[in-house]
């Protein structure tokens, strides 16, 4: 016996034991401890207890019994038999059971936030850190140095009844490592599995759902019972990363193998692939220690393995349904043959399949997920330290600071609450477009709003400012509620309407109007000598500014900023890229065309003669009788449509034009001249205080009326500006739109004013460099471009639908019945959507672009934000501004400078609609943004990092925002259904008549798979079971029950298209009498999900535009 004892070698059995990482090391299968082996002399160690010489025995009795021993030494009760001392035969292997059939996307889960790892704690001896599984097991991994090594020894523990620590597994079985975490991020999605605690966490740290087995637990019984436990939860799979040493091997065989008997979708990663240069033992631990991991890496890699999957899979399929085939093939199973492989072809197209119609979303294809930022920045900074480091940019000498943090991440809220002395300046300016009515608490309780001059403006009680307040607007259709504090406004506005924008410009006490006004002291609130006067309805507008900029806080719009600005004064501009504009417009009609040439031929007959031939071809294409292109004339364009024309004359003639060059002062100055003057002083004696009111109030009435006849007959200033175009005097370009001449041309006002600033901020989370550069006409050096770290946007999820075109400002009919549908799908399946859409189709409490997706907080308790259409400006608008600031003219899609400023500012607007759901405020809620658009969104990752950018169609959204063909087939199969449902015959006419589609377009599609006896054929099969149920389960093979009792069960509750993909897979393997003869014996609620599979893969198209 004890000879028989000493004969046991562990090398013999180490296919018995658990590899753990690191060389010749194994799961003590006594005490779940560090056991080392040498391969050398077979010595054997565990360091649990490594002094206990029965500890020992114990490993030798786990592995080998002393009964198998006994037999292996050909010994039964006590007697010997010699023709059984040879090594026992290791039984043939079951077969494996076959993988659960793959979803069609892998979507790895993600923690909203970087996983909280335990810290390692240092002591005389080493380290140690502790690995917490449960309230009362835990892990401790000892790192140590012995014999000049460095070693580790990782020990499970547990409390027992009385609360102390024990060393081993114990009674109660063990969850996953975070089991808690897995259960409440990962459902409906896969979680990552890896070898050990310490890769674990440090693929949490990068925000990936991952858990890990106790060390004693990589069996296979106990593996299926964790896939069991994780299927239960809702988990969709599991993606295993093993280690790349022949023990992760091992565990990787293990643990596919308990999948499949859990049928739980398993992928397995391949650890070379990922780094080529891995070495024995490299895990994930080491990818991302070497700075090598990427999230992009990893999705790779799953769809690389997603497609090995499916080969293998598929070879597993074939090889559970191989039976003969005959060679001879009836018509019946041709034309079925034929209409199977049609639809295997499209369960193919993964991108094309819709998951679930119509009852849900379906799961999009993963395209990116980004962790960083590539954005051209000289400081992050932390949102805490944002004071100092405005601070430190003051210091750093540029005028010009870019703060590009992004929307929502309180810059409004910082500049509202600090004060001028923080700065070190004496008057802090924010200038922004929404001045008036401030989005921010703190903008509008600190700062002061510069009024602007209006005749009446309109307080709106429904729609309130963040202190309650209603907001105020210029009147649209609706009676002004509020004075105005300038009776003239009309005249100033008509006045820059006829192109003399410096004068309707400049400051009141310089401009024509306000020069002449009769109320201009009192407007100014002191007379010549500086005494206070009286206020007047109407005419209170200079009072009213004087007053605001006395104040150390004021908002304001950029063109309302005084053109002279006080000492250490600083200026914060939200949305820069919205307001600076260098340059402005004049519109030239027919009329006025008429009119400017008719003054020119009767007081100026020479500069007529000279300008005759080269003005006069422009009439005809003012006139609405031309027939314009429908996107009208560019600069280019309108140039070939002058004459010739000497340019060395052209400085002449400009000044000639100046005789033309009204007095304004005298068209104003008539207005307020009315008196009494003419009356006879006996005469007014006669005539009563009541009387002479009156007379004022008639005449002053009648001078104002001539006043605005005046002006309305005022000559449009066009001429001198086109031609100093046109000589490449000043800069500027020109176009034609719904038959105007727009004339574009520079002003540097803007530039001016702000240059005069100590520093300006420029709050824009859109903006970069180089188009603020653009922008305010300076050189990308003078900028100082500042960001706060971008949070973490894990909650947030783009979906890009591909399928819907531009949706632009013209849609027909069938677009928006389809958008319609979508926007119903998707309001639907989630609990607040919001929908931005272009302004032209809004429907009533929708937003619209170039509004509300910028700087709005309205969308902040939404789920989910729905962007129709991409946000192209006016092209031509923007061609004229492109081409007055830069003087280059070619402003086709062949110049890339144009296109990708074009482009730049399309992105602005996607980029700022991208923050307004708030998403880094809400990092517990999952948040959607869904968005019509066939362009590169890729860039958005690079503003909201951690978020996932998907692809989608409406059509898989929902049938009906599917084109023509799509909708047809959708309604085409229901009717089908419609008719085995009810009993009516199934004849191309009665499909026909409840589909209201004609027979020759069902004729079209239905022979997309096979024809319409083919499709009908596959369905009976299915519905025939349905209704006849059972013929003779004793009569089918054993392949053929395995399939109804094991298999088909088991793809029922899957997508459709893997439901087709699978099912077709088994009918063309085993021939369409056996499939119609196996289905006979299958559940009815199996039978039910078979058939809905069909009609729903069988809708898919390959084209996706015929609808337009």
């Amino acid at each position: 016996m004890n000879k028989i004892l000493e004969t046991f070698d562990i090398r013999n059995f180490l296919d018995r034991l658990t590899p753990k990482k690191g060389k010749n090391r194994y799961v003590c299968p006594v005490c779940e401890g560090s056991l080392t082996v040498d391969i050398k002399t077979g010595k054997y160690q565990c360091w649990a207890d490594p002094d206990n010489k029965q500890h020992l025995k114990d490993i030798r009795e786990a592995v080998n019994p002393l009964e198998d021993a006994l037999k292996q030494a050909g010994i039964d009760n006590g007697r010997i038999n010699y023709q059984q001392i040879t090594p026992a035969k290791k039984p043939d292997p079951l077969p494996a059971p076959l993988p659960a059939p793959l979803p069609q996307n892998i979507e790895l889960a993600k923690l909203p936030a970087p996983g909280v790892v335990p810290q390692k704690k240092h002591n005389s001896r080493g380290s140690q850190i502790i690995y917490t599984y449960s309230d009362t097991q835990y892990v401790v991994r000892y790192e140590f140095i012995e014999d000049g090594e460095q070693k580790k020894l990782t020990i499970p523990y547990h409390l027992d009844i009385l609360g102390d620590s024990v060393n081993g597994i114990g009674d109660k079985p063990w969850p996953v490592y975070h089991q808690k975490e897995i259960i409440k991020h990962g459902k409906n999605q896969f979680v990552l599995v890896v070898e050990g605690e310490k890769c674990t966490d440090a693929a949490r740290q990068q925000n990936l759902l991952t858990t890990t087995f106790q060390g004693s637990q990589w069996t296979e019984a106990k593996l299926e019972q964790y896939c069991q436990c994780l299927k239960s939860h809702n988990i969709a799979g599991i993606v295993y990363y093993p280690d790349h040493d022949k023990a992760g091997c091992n565990k990787a065989n293990k643990l596919r193998i308990a999948a499949n008997k859990a049928q739980l979708p398993y992928i397995e990663l391949n650890p070379q692939r990922l780094n080529p240069d891995s070495t024995d033992g490299y895990d994930i631990a080491d990818l991302i220690a070497d700075g090598l991991y990427s999230r992009q890496l990893l999705e790779n890699e799953i769809q690389t393995a997603y497609k090995e999957y499916l080969n293998t899979y598929i070879d597993a399929i074939l090889a559970v349904g191989k039976q003969p085939v005959n060679q001879e093939i009836s018509r019946e199973d041709w034309e079925c043959k034929l209409f199977i492989e049609t639809l295997l072809k499209q369960a193919h197209i993964p991108q094309s399949i819709p998951a679930s119609i119509p009852a849900s979303i379906p799961t999009s294809i993963p395209l990116q997920q980004s962790s960083r930022s590539n954005l051209d920045v000289d400081i992050w900074f932390d949102s805490a330290n944002r004071l100092e480091t405005y601070n430190q940019s003051i210091q750093s000498g540029k005028k010009y600071i870019l703060d590009m943090s992004s929307a929502g991440a309180g810059k409004s809220n910082f500049v509202g609450e600090t004060i001028p002395e923080w700065l070190q300046v004496n008057k802090l300016w924010y200038i922004s477009n929404e001045h008036r009515n401030p989005t921010t608490k703190s903008i509008e309780e600190n700062y002061t709003d510069l009024p602007v001059r209006n005749n009446g403006m309109y307080a709106d009680e429904n729609n309130l400012t963040p202190l309650g307040n209603p907001t105020i607007n210029w009147p649209q259709n609706q009676e002004a509620n509020i004075s105005g504090n300038c009776h003239k406004t009309p005249l100033f506005h008509k006045l820059a309407s006829k192109g003399y924008h410096q004068e309707s410009n400049s400051e009141s006490s310089l401009n024509p109007i306000c020069h002449t006004c009769k109320f201009k002291a009192n407007c100014q609130g002191v007379d010549f000598e500086g005494n206070i006067l009286d206020k007047i309805a109407g005419a209170t507008f200079r009072r009213d500014r004087r007053e605001a900029l006395m104040k150390d806080r004021i908002r304001c719009h950029i063109d309302s900023l005084p053109s002279e600005i006080p000492e250490k004064s600083l200026a914060f501009v939200d949305e820069s890229s919205r307001q600076i504009n260098l340059v402005e417009t004049t519109e030239l009609s027919l009329t006025d065309y008429q009119k400017t040439l008719g003054e020119i031929a009767r007081h100026l007959p020479e500069v007529w003669k000279q300008i005759k031939d080269f003005i006069s071809p422009l009439e005809q294409y003012l006139s609405s009788k031309h027939k314009e292109n429908y996107y009208g004339y560019n600069h280019n364009q309108v140039r070939s449509i002058f004459g010739d024309i000497d340019h060395n004359i052209i400085s002449n003639i400009i000044e000639d034009l100046k005789v033309l060059s009204p007095d304004l002062e005298d068209i104003f100055q008539a207005a307020d001249s009315v008196s009494l003057d003419g009356i006879d002083t006996s005469e007014r004696k006669g005539i009563s205080r009541k009387t002479l009111k009156y007379i004022r109030y008639t005449f002053g009435k009648e001078a104002s009326q001539e006043s605005h006849e005046l002006l309305d007959n005022l000559i449009v200033n066009w001429l001198t500006p086109l031609l100093e175009i046109i000589a490449n005097i000043s800069p500027g370009a020109l176009r034609i739109k719904h038959h105007k001449l727009i004339i574009t041309t520079k002003n540097t006002r803007q530039l001016e004013v702000l240059s005069k600033f100590q520093n300006v901020f420029l709050l824009d989370a859109t903006a970069t460099r180089k188009t603020v550069a653009f922008e305010l006409g300076i050189d990308a050096s003078e900028i100082l471009v500042i960001c706060e770290k971008l949070p973490n946007y894990s909650n947030l999820k783009v979906v890009q639908i591909t399928d819907l075109g531009l949706c632009g400002k013209d849609r027909s009919k069938s677009k928006v019945k389809q958008l319609d549908a979508t926007k119903t799908a998707l309001a639907s399946n989630h609990q607040n959507l919001g929908v931005i859409d272009h302004l032209k189709h809004k429907q009533d409490g929708e937003g619209y672009w170039f509004k509300d997706n910028r700087g709005t907080n309205k969308y902040m308790n939404h789920d989910a934000l729905f962007a129709i259409g991409s946000p192209y400006q006016d092209i031509g608008a923007v061609a004229s501004k492109y081409a007055t600031l830069t003087g280059d003219y070619d402003t086709s899609k062949d110049n890339p400078q144009f296109q990708e400023y074009i482009e730049h500012l399309v992105k602005a607007e996607i980029i700022q609609m991208g923050g307004r759901l708030r998403a880094n405020r809400r990092p517990d809620e999952a948040l959607t943004i869904y968005l019509t658009s066939n362009d590169d969104l890729s860039y958005l990752l690079d503003y909201y990092p951690g978020a996932t950018l998907t692809k989608t169609t409406a059509f898989e959204i929902t049938p009906t925002a599917g084109d023509r063909e799509q909708v047809s087939r959708y309604y085409l199969l229901g009717a089908f259904k419609q008719c085995i449902d009810t009993g009516i015959k199934c004849t191309q006419k009665a499909v026909a008549k409840i589909s209201k589609l004609s027979q020759p377009y069902i004729s079209k599609i239905a022979s997309k798979f096979g024809g319409f006896n083919a499709l009908k054929k596959i369905l009976l099969v299915l519905i025939e079971a349905l209704y006849r149920g059972s013929n003779n389960f004793s009569d089918l093979s054993d392949d053929e029950k395995s399939l109804v009792n094991d298999y088909l069960p088991l793809i029922k509750d899957n997508p459709p298209p893997e439901v087709v993909q699978e099912l077709l897979e088994v009918a063309k393997t085993i021939g369409y009498q056996a499939f119609s003869r196996i289905t006979r014996e299958l559940a009815p609620d199996i039978l039910g999900a078979f058939i809905g599979a069909i009609v729903d893969i069988a809708i898919v198209k390959d084209g996706r535009y015929a609808y337009d």
